[in-house]
């Protein structure tokens, strides 16, 4: 092994908060069968206040999403959610223009937030008698344009 040099990012997570969070066997699933889909539903949010932007995040696994549009099943082990709220800094200094300072702690803090919600419902889910809950990994490179859409609230 090699030692890395590990420099402070110009992004910090200064807080966060696990508002809601449940997993449970899927009651339409059957465990001693394997699962042949996993239906992830991820939806955003957020608010700037200077160089901190406020972040929600709401991970659904197996379930309806929050506008009620049904689910595709394939013997889902499991369904659950997480809804974490994170505040980010940004601690670069002002060589970046303030767009681009807002986009990076948008998708970078929306990672952090995901890795977050990932762990937390692998471990609610390790007691129950199926295989381990492991959602993918995923990119927030694309939510920039959704979360600047119209209909985006923050």
């Amino acid at each position: 092994m090699v030692p890395l040099p590990i420099p402070a990012a110009p992004i910090q997570l200064a807080s966060y908060e696990i508002h809601e969070q449940i997993v449970q066997l899927h009651p339409g699933g059957d465990v001693s069968q394997p699962s042949s889909g996993l239906y992830l539903g991820v939806w955003g949010d957020r608010s700037f206040e200077d160089d901190r932007v406020s972040l929600d995040l709401f991970v659904s696994v197996n379930e309806t999403d929050p506008e009620g549009d049904a689910v595709a099943e394939t013997n889902p082990h499991y369904r659950g959610r997480v809804v974490l709220r994170g505040e980010f800094l940004w601690i670069g200094g002002e060589d970046l223009p303030e767009e681009e300072r807002r986009n990076l702690l948008t998708v970078n803090g929306l990672s952090v937030l995901y890795g977050i919600a990932r762990v937390y419902l692998r471990q609610l889910a390790e007691p129950l008698p199926a295989p381990p809950l492991l959602l993918p990994t995923v990119s927030f490179r694309d939510a920039l344009s959704a979360l600047a859409s119209p209909d985006a609230a923050g």
